[in-house]
């Protein structure tokens, strides 16, 4: 029976839950928002055990008294006519797409309140410095802020009585047990949320805003919500439909309006969340990243771009180690056969650690360079063909002027195929192109042009879209 029981759930998706929660969480965002994270952590395998549940219950407690000693920083001024923006991670994408907008609003006299996290702030201090019109925040600030005891308690209260409503709201066996048998995560983030929240309400002088944009920070999301701010939530990777139906900063608590890359993201968006609305307007980081065509060497300099999470998610594409071995392997069979005729590499993504390629076969790590902590576009440089079986890589390739192979070695994982992308599906058919790609180098040149044609679809703005984005937010607050 309890197997049948996890057999079900291993099938259910954020949506199944919010088509049975959406009658109470339409009002009550925090419900929503606090649910969402339980999912999505339970969904990624990262989510701890019930007793871990309950002694965070009980630091939150002691947090709270331990706070109350603190001395209350002084307040910060929100822009009526500006925004909120929040910057979590120093990685190159996400802190270029938020900061290149902060950047855009800056140079135009608009004013802005940057949240950063401390870590941030000591990765980019150069350039959050150089902002004139925006204050920066460092958000560990914000968390230690005194939260009184008698507020802890009423906290604690309103999330049983939520999580009681949401329990009687649902009639759906297999949603129903999902929220039960986490009821001390949904208390423990309900209570973190609603304290995060409340606790930056007291940190500023006013809840009256202009905008804010995140790359889906939930807090944000809900105090947009409980302040009638407008609130925007920009894409930050490739987007698929399953995807976002697991990572669910997209769930319509968390936002006003979605902006993504270029048309075909809106188009997948729009299909999974219906009630959302969904503009098309570009990715920032990439406005300075058009490159001309690469000139080959002689060698051939081929980037495999891998990504191997520390997690393994219910559902994700990593699930079981078999799936990266198999590339692995692709790699090595290819480096025997080629390593006098091309130069390869492994970029690894910046949440990946090294150690299970290292461990994997001597060779990675002395004649297989391995790439970590470095910008897709530093490693495009020297790269002639780049090689992913999905993400963002397809994209910057093509903007790099690096040619993009999508090489889709297992079948049995539905990967997302890009339009553009040279798609292989075996070793034979791989090694064939290559040496085709070396004879005739002309071909590569006409390749990428081909490549580049079809951009547009993923892409809107390209060159010019943190203007585009500025333009579209502004337009919004006058109009308010």
């Amino acid at each position: 029976m309890k197997k049948k029981v996890l057999a079900e759930l291993s099938n259910l998706t954020w949506l199944d839950i919010l088509r049975e929660i959406r009658s109470i969480t339409s009002k009550k965002p925090d419900i929503e928002l606090a649910l969402a994270q339980v999912f999505e952590q339970d969904f990624l395998n990262r989510l701890p055990g019930k007793v871990y549940a309950f002694f965070s219950l009980i630091r939150q407690i002691l947090g709270t008294i331990k706070s109350i000693r603190k001395v209350r920083t002084e307040k910060i001024s929100l822009p009526q006519k500006g925004g909120i923006f929040v910057l979590n991670m120093p990685r190159a994408n996400d802190f270029g797409i938020i900061f290149l907008i902060v950047k855009e609003c800056d140079n135009r006299g608009i004013p802005s309140v940057l949240i950063v996290t401390k870590h941030c702030f000591m990765s980019r201090k150069e350039k959050l410095l150089s902002l004139k019109h925006s204050k920066v925040v460092i958000r560990e600030d914000i968390r230690y802020m005194p939260y009184s005891f008698r507020k802890m308690i009423s906290t604690y209260i309103i999330a049983i009585k939520s999580y009681r409503q949401l329990v009687s709201t649902v009639s759906d066996k297999k949603v129903r047990h999902f929220i039960t048998n986490h009821n001390l995560h949904f208390l423990d983030t309900f209570t973190r949320q609603k304290k995060g929240v409340d606790t930056f309400e007291s940190y500023v002088d006013s809840t009256c805003l202009g905008f804010s944009l995140s790359l889906g920070t939930r807090y944000i999301g809900l105090f947009g919500k409980r302040n009638n701010i407008k609130t925007y939530v920009i894409q930050h990777g490739h987007n698929t439909e399953g995807g976002i139906s697991y990572w669910n900063g997209y769930t319509p608590a968390n936002n006003s309006e979605i902006i993504v890359f270029g048309d075909i993201y809106k188009k997948m968006v729009d299909k999974v969340y219906t009630m959302d609305k969904v503009i098309a307007l570009g990715n920032p980081y990439y406005d300075d990243k058009y490159f001309s065509p690469r000139q080959l060497k002689s060698k051939l300099h081929i980037t495999f771009f891998f990504t191997i999470h520390p997690y393994l998610g219910k559902k994700a594409i990593l699930n079981g180690f078999d799936f990266v071995n198999q590339y692995l392997d692709f790699v090595l069979k290819f480096y025997e056969m080629n390593k006098n005729k091309t130069i390869l590499r492994i970029k690894l993504h910046p949440n990946s650690t090294p150690e299970y390629v290292l461990n994997y076969n001597s060779l990675f790590g002395n004649e297989i360079k391995i790439i970590c902590n470095k910008d897709s576009f530093a490693v495009f440089e020297d790269t002639d063909i780049s090689v992913s079986w999905s993400s963002t890589i397809g994209l910057e390739s093509v903007l790099a002027g690096v040619l993009y192979i999508q090489l889709l070695l297992v079948d049995r994982w539905n990967f997302y195929k890009y339009n553009f992308a040279i798609q292989m599906e075996n070793y034979n058919d791989f090694a064939a192109f290559i040496d085709e790609i070396r004879t005739h180098p002309n071909k590569y040149t006409e390749l990428v042009k081909n490549q580049r044609e079809k951009l547009p679809q993923y892409l809107s703005n390209i060159g010019n879209s943190a203007k585009s984005i500025v333009d579209y937010i502004i337009k919004d607050v006058k109009n308010d």
